[in-house]
């Protein structure tokens, strides 16, 4: 296996309203999905927080995981996952640690769903073929405050002020489809407190990370090919725009 690209994959399990299914329900088998059983076919250490790590196994860089936004659009369950979700897999549970990712408006499934997405097909296609990984990451050096807040830091007052970063994406002369979107109107912006910003462990958060593709280089009789044929084409515009006839006033 090379390479694997998830679609709202459950990677660190199934909350409801932040809690972890119980393992005790066995209709549709939500117990695959708490962390505890998870951990057990995962071959994961018993004290493991999380889930979602590759443990070393498969190199993380070769994961892509397709992460939707949209639980508006997905069936009755959205009502109890809740937002930042896709309507039952949430945001923060979708994902492989360290691996590239990539953030839609599209729903877990159905007529909006991320299977039969162009956003899905744009990044699958990218990831599997493309020669070029981008990543852009955040790392705040200084935020100003408001005068009024910034003097009530410096008396020794606890500041609590909070901020939403947006980003998004879009090929070049596409404009119906973005390969990944974090927006607060689609509750899958990165929210940050003030005092989280400056901490190490705070730095380094991923807005963007996908694939392209590269151009590979022409071998030289070919651009010498392309050169002549472009000349040739400008010669023959040169020529036919003489040929024309003029009008006289």
């Amino acid at each position: 296996m090379d390479k694997v690209f998830t679609y709202g994959t459950p990677h660190n399990g199934v909350d409801l309203r932040g809690l972890n299914v119980p393992r005790l329900f066995n209709r549709w088998e939500p117990k695959n999905f708490n962390r505890r059983f998870m951990r057990g076919y995962l071959d994961l250490p018993d004290k493991a927080d999380r889930v979602d790590s590759l443990n070393g196994r498969f190199p993380p860089e070769r994961f892509f995981c397709l992460v939707g936004t949209n639980h508006r659009d997905y069936s009755l369950a959205r009502l109890a996952v809740g937002p930042m979700s896709d309507g039952l897999v949430t945001i923060n549970n979708a994902t492989v640690q360290g691996a590239p990712r990539a953030f839609v408006y599209r729903s877990h499934s159905g007529p909006f769903g991320l299977v039969n997405s162009e956003e899905g097909y744009q990044n699958l296609v990218r990831f599997l073929f493309g020669d070029i990984r981008l990543t852009v990451s955040m790392e705040v050096m200084a935020l100003p405050l408001p005068p009024t807040v910034a003097k009530a830091k410096h008396d020794g007052d606890k500041v609590r002020v909070s901020y939403y970063f947006d980003c998004s994406v879009m090929l070049r002369g596409v404009f119906d489809s973005l390969l990944t979107e974090r927006r607060t109107e689609t509750a899958s912006s990165i929210f940050r407190r003030y005092d989280e910003l400056f901490k190490p462990e705070a730095t380094g958060d991923t807005l963007v990370s996908g694939f392209t593709y590269g151009l590979p280089p022409l071998p030289v009789p070919v651009l010498n090919w392309l050169r002549m044929l472009l000349l040739a084409i400008s010669i023959l515009m040169i020529a036919t725009a003489m040929s024309l006839p003029r009008r006289r006033g």
